[in-house]
């Protein structure tokens, strides 16, 4: 995945009348990335971000904080 800035500079560079190869020059990436943008235009796109995942150390997290405040885990 490439930047938002270079996806418009894509564009931009294509506006001017260069070609995909002159463009992939310029940038420093792939003719096939530069086409895929060219072509779908709508992936240029900020990606939705990833929901946060649960832990496996999410149970244990809580105990350590309950060792903090200076309660038992037998209190629990």
């Amino acid at each position: 995945m490439i930047r938002s800035r270079t996806v418009n500079t894509i564009h931009e560079l294509l506006a001017q009348g260069k070609s995909i190869q002159d463009i992939a020059i310029t940038l420093g990436i792939a003719r096939n990335t530069v086409r895929k943008y060219v072509r779908h235009p709508e992936l240029s796109a900020m990606p939705h971000p990833r929901p946060n995942r649960r832990s496996k150390l999410d149970p244990w997290k809580r105990a350590g904080q309950e060792m903090d405040t200076g309660r038992s885990l037998l209190q629990l």
